[in-house]
């Protein structure tokens, strides 16, 4: 079946086609803002979406997250904005919300970084539940860390330290991320990860995401020749 998908708009049922999702990553992908709605009848179902979103998504769900050998990344689950905006997975310098995180980081970076903060060209990440070793090796590695809407990978950067002696109250930390270059946001923020039963963030290694991507094609691909041996016995 051919989609016009710049132009048109497709129904719920027809966008989790295209996406190859089912219907609960549909709707928090419609949670996290990022599929624009037409219009609003009183079920999410009835409602039609906007076909450029619907293929910018198409277009990362055939792109594996992958990862040099020997790296790892970290790779954060976004929530629902209750701002009606997609989810950032950094903390933002001029948003009140934060002051008082912010502060605390202000204090236990250097000058030189902080100002670089403030000025976007590094940012701070949220908290994460990442043990010591990991931070560590995160941060001497310059690993990639990215944000996760629903398994589609579509932000990031490179780790360039975590932040010392600041936690929140369970002790999960926070790090400075330089936002990716356009090559690397080629490589690393158009992408797909199945999103999983686990926690709401994870360090993957390089070979383990690359099993994970091997995996991912068995099962599409068995659920293909299954779909295709009922569509025969149907036409038999």
């Amino acid at each position: 079946m051919f989609y016009t998908l710049e132009e048109a708009t497709y129904g719920f049922e027809t966008a989790k086609q295209i996406l190859g999702v089912g219907s609960n990553t549909m709707s928090k992908l419609i949670d996290l803002n990022l599929v624009a709605i037409r219009n609003t009848p009183s079920s999410v179902r009835n409602q039609q979406y906007a076909g450029w979103d619907i293929a910018y998504l198409a277009s990362a769900r055939n792109r594996p997250l992958l990862i040099e050998d020997g790296q790892k990344a970290l790779v954060c689950a976004m929530g629902r904005e209750k701002k009606h905006q997609v989810p950032s997975m950094y903390f933002d310098a001029t948003w009140d919300a934060f002051q008082q995180d912010l502060s605390k980081i202000a204090q236990n970076v250097n000058e030189q970084t902080w100002e670089a903060i403030c000025s976007g060209e590094l940012r701070v990440t949220g908290y994460w539940a990442v043990k010591e070793e990991d931070a560590n090796f995160l941060e001497e590695n310059h690993a990639i860390a990215v944000a996760s809407y629903a398994g589609f990978i579509l932000d990031g950067g490179r780790i360039q330290s975590w932040v010392r002696n600041v936690f929140d109250e369970n002790g999960r930390r926070c790090f400075v991320v330089k936002p990716f270059d356009n090559k690397e946001r080629f490589d690393y923020a158009h992408n797909y990860l199945v999103s999983r039963k686990g926690p709401m963030n994870r360090i993957w290694t390089a070979q383990e995401l690359k099993n994970d991507w091997l995996q991912r094609i068995q099962e599409e691909v068995g659920l293909s020749e299954t779909l295709g041996g009922e569509h025969s016995a149907k036409i038999g």
